[in-house]
């Protein structure tokens, strides 16, 4: 009877696997299309003023270095003569620590460049005049390779301590490596900490809007031709657009974050998993969640951003997405909302 139940659980592991693979490699080969026309998108007219443009376009860099990584998985449930570690480092201990630096890089870097828009979006809300200054794509840019050199920094450890054994990527020090690997980075420097600061930079926007009556009024326009300007006022992501990136980010990332803290308990001989199959298709399912935070978030953004799906719908070869009214690359206005936004063409 033991033997049966065993052999059943076995089974319903095996088919959640191949189910949520099927998902999971989709949501990939969809996610890097969509990540690789929104770095076109965003080297291509007026967002070539933005600033945001320059954190979205790192961000798309990001997470499709994830979901290639991430793909390998899925490619591998469905080769009956692989594993997913014979496709990452079969074997190799180099190929092992190459891998996994890569993909725990890549998700952090993806987790800081959402802070960087909040951070940016609160700026804007909160020292208007002062953001058109400091909200440049020269800023962006080195604040995005510094986020960059940090998430390396962090993940570089993995590098040194990574070992392949019996085709698992392990560690000597297994202690010391799933503290590190899910605890500070897969759970803290991935989705807790990132979360705070979007939360907080989001009720700061939210209160400086609530009292924006008392703000000192900017000029209704301002023109990014001004030879007087030296540093003109770039564009920031409306509030909305920046609240739905922090939402699919923080939907998607929580479940797995905690499935990697239980996880981690293990390590110290603290059970916190239940017992039976469950738990281990609540990873699948987690794992599917995740990767819809690499692959979903810019077309989700293109949706609900008027100015993007414009962008999109340009460089759509089938003409299926419908781009709104043209906008210019003219002045730039101050919204009630404290964003400075494109003034659109009238017609």
């Amino acid at each position: 009877m033991a033997t049966s139940d065993v052999t059943d659980a076995e089974d319903m592991i095996a088919d959640y696997a191949r189910v949520t693979s099927y998902v999971s490699l989709t949501l990939c080969v969809v996610g890097v299309v969509g990540n690789l026309l929104a770095m076109r998108v965003l080297l291509q007219g007026a967002w070539r003023q933005v600033s945001s443009s320059v954190f979205l376009f790192w961000l798309a860099v990001a997470d499709t270095v994830v979901l290639a990584g991430e793909s390998l998985d899925d490619l591998a449930e469905q080769l009956p003569d692989y594993t997913a570690a014979d496709l990452e480092h079969g074997g190799n201990e180099w190929r092992c620590r190459l891998a996994t630096f890569v993909r725990r890089t890549g998700r952090l870097v993806s987790s800081w460049l959402v802070v960087a828009l909040a951070v940016e979006l609160a700026l804007t809300y909160e020292r208007p005049i002062r953001a058109r200054a400091v909200c440049t794509r020269g800023r962006a840019f080195y604040v995005s390779m510094a986020v960059t050199l940090v998430g390396v920094a962090a993940a570089f450890p993995l590098v040194v301590i990574t070992t392949a054994a019996d085709g698992v990527c392990s560690s000597k020090y297994a202690v010391f490596y799933a503290l590190y690997r899910r605890v500070v980075l897969g759970v803290a420097a991935d989705v807790a900490a990132p979360l705070i600061l979007i939360v907080l930079c989001l009720g700061k926007c939210a209160i400086t809007y609530a009292r924006k009556d008392s703000l000192a009024a900017p000029p209704d326009v301002i023109d990014v031709n001004d030879n007087a300007m030296t540093s003109p006022a770039k564009l920031s992501l409306p509030f909305n657009c920046v609240v739905l990136l922090a939402g699919v980010f923080a939907a998607s990332t929580t479940p797995a974050a905690i499935i990697e803290a239980v996880d981690s308990a293990d390590t110290f001989n603290v059970h916190l998993a239940p017992a039976g199959p469950y738990w281990q298709i609540a990873r699948l399912l987690a794992r599917c969640v995740l990767l819809a935070n690499y692959s979903l978030k810019l077309y989700m953004l293109m949706l609900l951003y008027d100015r993007f799906r414009a962008a999109f719908g340009k460089i759509s070869s089938c003409g299926l997405i419908r781009p709104p009214k043209p906008y210019d690359d003219g002045p730039v206005e101050y919204s009630p909302s404290g964003v400075f936004e494109m003034r659109e063409l009238t017609t």
